[in-house]
């Protein structure tokens, strides 16, 4: 499935990652989809209010990928790009542990059957 649905999620269409993974109706991975945004807005905010980053002025298409929207809606802030990259690696390594786990209960529930 993540092979499938890498094309559109890298463009922001995530609906198939969230339905086929499925991402939604699994109690251990809505903790890391909770919990991704609020931290990925703090990191923005912190340095939005240090006056690093500029303030997003300009329309960016909704099928940006995630960490070329905040370059662009600066008006080309190369700031704003390493905070959309710094974002993505925090948003993986919260996510890798939960994905790991899940693997690991997968595999043992298909190993019980």
């Amino acid at each position: 499935m993540a092979k499938v649905s890498f094309l559109p999620t890298f463009f922001n269409l995530n609906s198939p990652l969230l339905i086929g993974m499925p991402v939604l109706f699994n109690p251990l991975l809505v903790i890391p989809l909770v919990i991704t945004p609020i931290v990925a807005c703090l990191v923005a905010w912190l340095f939005f209010s240090l006056h690093l980053m500029p303030a997003a002025v300009y329309p960016v298409p909704l099928t940006t990928p995630g960490f070329l929207k905040g370059f662009l809606a600066t008006g080309g802030n190369w700031v704003a790009l390493l905070v959309g990259i710094l974002n993505l690696g925090i948003a993986t390594g919260i996510y890798l542990p939960f994905v790991r786990l899940n693997d690991k209960y997968n595999l043992t529930s298909k190993v019980g059957d």
